[in-house]
């Protein structure tokens, strides 16, 4: 296409007003051009470039500017990275914008994109052209009605090499868009398609002409009618005559011979898409090849015919619809008004509306028939059922609407008017969960929550009951449906810390232990608060264990009709894909930030009959697939969908027709096979007995947050010695335990250490009691002068010998405790006793230090047998 004019793009496009941009070819490679609609379009700037035409353009009604890259990519690679270098430049200078680069790009994306019947060498030009569509936040749309769009002639061989690529601006503003592939006819590329919600006014009716000089027999037919007709008269009459005849004579000839051309090269094309498809899953036979080129030639046969008869049959219609090969782009670009409406269908999946209790969710199009509708099925509700809708607390939202037109509806409906997001039972419904705005309602709630609790006259066991039964369980319910960013999961847990510790949001107290050592289970050395992040995870494991065994909720059925299923499994979406189905897939499949594979390496296929377990993909022998354990053999598998109870039936033993390859196995093929083989030897499948998943920590019971989270914390436990666990008694109060829990660590506000933060002044370290030495943990409640008579009375009370000398709060713990043998209740009040004792010293303390009141150590001993014996 060396040149472009006016009348060559009327040709193409109809007689309607366009406007066009072309490139010329170069060489044997084809020119780009790009056509549109001038009512409905506004174009701004063209600019050709090097295999690319760019067309800023704007919608005229709406005002919504957006960007076409038509591309015609070169053969060569090297030239096809610099095409996507310089596509990749202007690409960034159109961040935010709404783009839209399609055509040819001579690459696939992915290596199943492309097949040959004669393999040999593949191309890995898909490997820059996926970085690519990576790089610049490209969305592909999955492509709907066939799996190729370019097929070679002998159909030996074909890819996907056409596409559409959107931005995420494009997609944003039009939701509904998808690309369909068309069949083919003559030519060696599939035409594509991008619409979004397009009107589908069904077939145009076929008008023809008596024009059949291009049939064989047609001169033989009027020779011999022509003679045959006798008419009498003067010569002028005659012929009128005989013209009236034989057109009488044609138009029944015609029935036999050329009626419903258009039918028979739909039938044929529908026939060859048959062929493509199967040539797309398996090699055709010598039969079916023999019949594509017969198919092919009928085609082009009958296609020049209707072509022939078409041009005879009107001159301005030919302009107006073009020739048979363009006529679907014609009668879509030239007849059709685009009207961007959210659709409320997805594949064969049609929601119409939500209900939980009373608060229902109604979905539909964008129209006036559907407001009075909705109206009148509200008012039939309430006539019908005694109940009435609050029209007041209802609103209508609107998905890329015009407020103007929004407004009206809602004051039809006498409703408000919402905007995204909006609360729907507790959820934000159209928010994105990555921004730390959207957590902000759950932070004001945890603060509102804080805001009626005075930390500072809480004991620490009464906060970290709040802490542990409250406000932790304020985010779970946000938390088990979204992934809390980093930020978000920081603010939570510094409003916790500041609480625990005594402070408020505006002032924060000394965190004496870090948050990770308090987020430890008790049997690791913790309080047992959880960890919000793995918290976060475990709760979105969930999920991905009901996609396992419950195939049947309309939540998954949703999904399936979205993303659709491959291998036994929902699809990933790729960047299509929400947020929140991104994150489980993610999860899913061991790409998670925490814990990597933990979900997929716990689940487990118990196989019974075999009939809903996938052969290789799924986790059924020794809980790996047998497509990661033997890898090469599950690339040569013809086919990789296969269930065991087929391969069973079929025979999977040494010469079992169940191993069908793409090629003849080499000899250490073989010896895997031999392997695989062996491994199957012992397995018997179960004829009553169903293929079920199985949850390894919990393999009866099945997957529970609880046992998920411990699996994700696991990895962070710490030994613990004997004193550790001594500090848990059940008659002694949890504000005395933390007490305890805080001692061992060496982390209470003893003079030593407030001198050691800053606190004090490094000359105001000396014991309260008075005995002039550095008031440290072990000084303050072992050797202390007044402590150490305290003591003394203590194993006097009760009779037991002097603990040896050691310089360790820990181990003065366990000695006494074991001091005197005996019965585990024995050891047991000894362990109450020790601990009463470090409390008595510790308020003692703090009594003299800010009351300056002072009590002997008879007295202390007297408290230390009330505390006992409570």
């Amino acid at each position: 296409m060396q040149n472009c004019d006016a009348i060559l793009g009327s040709s193409l496009w109809g007689s309607s007003f366009h406007g066009l941009s072309y490139r010329p070819s170069v060489g044997a490679s084809g020119g780009l051009l790009t056509l549109w609609d001038t009512s409905e379009v506004e174009v701004w700037s063209t600019e050709s470039h090097d295999y690319v035409l760019w067309c800023h353009e704007r919608f005229s009604k709406t005002g919504e500017e957006f960007t076409v890259a038509n591309v015609y990519a070169p053969c060569d690679d090297g030239a096809k990275q610099v095409l996507w270098d310089s596509l990749s430049v202007r690409l960034i200078s159109l961040v935010g914008k709404k783009v839209c680069v399609c055509g040819d790009f001579n690459a696939v994306k992915l290596v199943d994109e492309r097949r040959s019947s004669r393999g040999g060498h593949r191309s890995l030009d898909h490997v820059p052209f996926a970085r690519f569509i990576e790089d610049n936040n490209l969305i592909d749309l999955p492509l709907i009605g066939r799996k190729f769009t370019w097929f070679k002639g002998d159909g030996s061989s074909m890819s996907r090499l056409d596409r559409f690529l959107l931005s995420e601006e494009w997609c944003l503003a039009w939701p509904n868009c998808k690309q369909v592939a068309r069949m083919r006819g003559l030519s060696d590329h599939c035409p594509l398609v991008l619409s979004a919600n397009e009107e589908d006014w069904g077939p145009r009716p076929s008008r023809m002409l008596k024009c059949w000089k291009d049939i064989p027999g047609y001169n033989l037919f009027v020779r011999e009618k022509w003679n045959s007709l006798q008419v009498d008269g003067w010569g002028g009459y005659v012929l009128k005559e005989k013209l009236k005849m034989i057109k009488a004579d044609l138009k029944e000839w015609h029935k036999t011979h050329t009626q419903n051309i258009p039918g028979r090269i739909e039938t044929l094309k529908g026939r060859l898409s048959v062929l493509d498809e199967k040539g797309e899953e398996d090699v055709l036979s010598e039969e079916e090849l023999a019949e594509f080129h017969g198919v092919s030639s009928d085609i082009h046969s009958l296609s020049r015919l209707h072509a022939s008869i078409s041009w005879q049959q009107s001159r301005s219609l030919w302009l107006k619809e073009g020739d048979a090969n363009s006529k679907y782009f014609h009668s879509v670009l030239a007849e059709r008004r685009r009207r961007n409406v959210m659709s409320a269908v997805q594949g064969s999946m049609t929601v119409s509306h939500l209900q939980f209790a009373d608060d229902t969710l109604l979905l539909g199009v964008k129209s006036w028939g559907n407001v009075r509708a909705l109206r009148a099925v509200l008012v039939l509700f309430e006539s019908m059922s005694g109940l009435k809708v609050n029209f007041n607390k209802s609103m209508l939202v609107g998905v890329n609407i015009h407020d103007s037109w929004l407004g009206e509806a809602a004051s039809a409906l006498c409703c408000k008017v919402g905007k995204i997001p909006f609360l729907y039972l507790g959820l934000q419904i159209g928010g994105d969960p990555r921004r730390l705005s959207f957590w902000e309602p759950m932070l004001i709630r945890i603060k509102n929550r804080l805001s009626g609790w005075k930390s500072r006259f809480l004991s620490f066991g009464g906060r970290l009951v709040l802490l542990k039964s409250v406000l932790t369980s304020l985010p779970v319910y946000t938390l088990s449906f979204f992934k809390a960013p980093s930020g978000t999961i920081s603010s939570i847990e510094s409003l916790f810390i500041k609480f625990f510790w005594g402070g408020c949001e505006d002032s924060r107290k000394i965190s004496w232990v870090n948050w990770n050592s308090i987020c430890l289970s008790k049997e690791s050395g913790g309080l047992g608060v959880r960890r919000l992040r793995e918290f976060n995870q475990a709760l979105l494991g969930k999920w991905c264990w009901r996609m396992l065994v419950d195939r049947e909720g309309l939540w998954f059925r949703v999904l399936e009709a979205r993303y659709g299923i491959e291998g036994g499994r929902l699809r990933d979406g790729g960047r299509r894909g929400s947020l929140w189905w991104r994150e489980l897939a993610r999860i899913r499949d061991g790409e998670g930030e925490i814990g990597g594979s933990w979900f997929r390496e716990q689940v487990v296929k118990r196989v019974g009959d075999g009939s809903d377990t996938f052969f290789w993909t799924d986790p059924w022998v020794d809980g790996i697939p047998l497509c990661q354990r033997f890898g090469r053999l599950f690339e040569l598998a013809e086919t990789k969908s296969c269930t065991v109870a087929g391969m069973y039936a079929s025979g999977w033993g040494e010469g079992g027709e169940a191993w069908v390859w793409r090629r003849q196995l080499r000899a250490w093929e073989e010896e895997m096979l031999g392997e695989c083989q062996s491994f199957l030897l012992t397995i018997i499948l179960q004829a009553h007995s169903f293929d079920r998943w199985q949850w390894r920590p919990e393999p009866d019971t099945g997957y529970s947050v609880r046992g998920a989270y411990k699996l994700l914390t696991s990895h962070v436990s710490v030994t613990l010695d004997d004193a550790d666990n001594l500090i848990w008694h059940p008659q002694v109060p949890l504000k005395v335990s933390i007490f305890a829990w805080r001692l061992l660590r060496d982390r209470l506000p003893t003079r030593v250490n407030l001198v050691t933060r800053g606190v004090l002044s490094s000359t105001a370290h000396s014991c309260v009691f008075g005995c002039g030495e550095a008031e440290s943990a072990y000084h303050l409640f072992i050797s202390c002068i007044t402590v150490d008579s305290l003591w003394d009375l203590v194993r006097s009370w009760i009779g037991i010998s002097l603990v040896e000398f050691t310089t360790l709060l820990r181990d003065h713990f366990v000695q006494f405790v074991l001091s005197a043998g005996g019965s585990r209740a024995r050891r047991s009040f000894l362990q109450l006793i020790w601990l009463a004792c470090v409390w008595v010293v510790w308020t003692e303390r703090n009594h003299r230090l800010f009351t300056g009141s002072e009590d002997m150590p008879h007295i202390l001993l007297d408290k230390i047998k009330l505390f006992s014996f409570r």
